[in-house]
């Protein structure tokens, strides 16, 4: 019996034996059913038109997308691997240019050291956490920017937090990333840059501010065209560079493959300030660099006593977080809320560092400052 013999039966309704049927008799089914659709063949589909039961596909094919590959109604799984392989290399292409073009925002607004002064002040924070952050340590953070005026403003990484983009369970219905980037530029940045107006400013690239790059060019480059288009914005804009004059400190390369590979790049991420001191998101550079330094990231405070020929005896510190300890996807109370002053004898090339504590109460320069009630996360 020939094949369209089975099809002409199909199309009349006639019973027959369906155990008969062989692969290629499938196939030039499929091919036929297919082409009396509107829409793609789907199993629903495929037994509504043929009566063919899918236990009949299995024995021959193993799965009903075999079937499908197999009568070129879809493309072949090596010819999917080819697809994905070409994907991933335009996509890494997209990224290896942004890699390049974010290194050049870290000295747009580098300003000229007019200040002559042997000793400079620079107030030192990390992991912010957008939305997530602390009200009452950035009340205590802005405030002291306003009365210490320091020569620079340093954020040590995670200034977004963007769960939308990570790894840990966050219920969707409080995604809102949008949301959260403008957030960060009006109860954030702008309340810190109008409190000194003269402070050069960095943010230097943590983990969650490399993935929001990385998922703007692989997974929403839609996006990234309609706010050009319609907004003219570009991605530094969503960081605030331009709006808040901020350098974007990032020498990590973004177009890796694999997590292990990222974190590494992430790690390479680093400035060093008046040739004194060192500041890095993550803590590998503590036992490599010979520098007093300081790092973010674990969101918890630690101080290491150092020592080498050059600086002699001297220290590095882990810095506490801006991020609200009451993390409902991470234990946070055993984090800490703090940031830090660093004063700086560039003469001599030593720092002399002020952690500022902040729990339910703050004092800075002798300064006291008292949680509110309710001061938790930012309305």
């Amino acid at each position: 019996m020939s094949k369209n013999r089975w099809i002409k039966k199909i199309e009349k309704g006639q019973s027959f034996d369906k155990e008969r049927l062989s692969k290629s008799d499938l196939i030039e089914i499929a091919k036929w059913a297919a082409s009396g659709l509107e829409t793609e063949l789907t199993r629903i589909s495929w037994e509504k038109v043929t009566n063919i039961p899918r236990s009949i596909v299995e024995k021959h094919f193993g799965t009903f997308t075999q079937l499908k590959s197999s009568a070129n109604l879809i493309p072949s799984r090596s010819q999917r691997k080819i697809s994905n392989l070409i994907a991933r290399h335009e996509e890494y292409e997209a990224i290896k240019n942004l890699s390049k073009e974010r290194k050049s925002w870290a000295g747009k607004y580098k300003k000229p050291r007019a200040n002559k002064g042997r000793f400079k002040t620079c107030v030192i924070f990390s992991d912010v956490h957008d939305k997530m952050c602390d009200a009452f340590v950035l009340r205590v953070l802005v405030d002291t920017i306003k009365r210490v005026q320091p020569d620079n403003i340093i954020i040590g990484g995670d200034l977004f937090d963007a769960p939308e983009f990570g790894k840990y369970f966050v219920d969707p219905r409080e995604w809102d990333a949008s949301g959260r980037i403008k957030f960060t530029h009006d109860k954030i940045l702008k309340p810190i840059r109008e409190a000194c107006q003269t402070a050069e400013f960095d943010l230097i690239e943590g983990n969650h501010d490399e993935r929001i790059l990385k998922h703007l060019i692989s997974n929403s480059p839609a996006l990234m065209d309609v706010l050009n288009s319609i907004h003219g914005m570009k991605i530094s804009d969503i960081f605030g560079l331009d709006k808040f004059k901020i350098n974007y400190i990032a020498k990590g390369d973004l177009h890796t493959w694999t997590a292990s590979e990222s974190k590494k790049e992430v790690a390479k991420n680093n400035k060093v300030y008046y040739d004194s001191f060192i500041v890095d998101h993550y803590p590998q550079t503590r036992n490599k660099v010979g520098l007093p330094g300081v790092n973010g990231h674990h969101h918890k405070y630690l101080a290491y006593s150092m020592h080498n020929h050059t600086y002699g005896s001297y220290l590095w510190h882990q810095l506490g977080c801006l991020h609200v300890r009451d993390a409902s996807y991470a234990n946070g109370q055993p984090w800490n809320n703090g940031f830090m002053i660093a004063h700086v004898d560039t003469e001599n090339k030593s720092t002399i560092w002020e952690y500022i504590n902040v729990g339910d109460f703050a004092i800075v320069g002798g300064q006291y400052y008292l949680r509110k009630e309710g001061e938790f996360l930012i309305d």
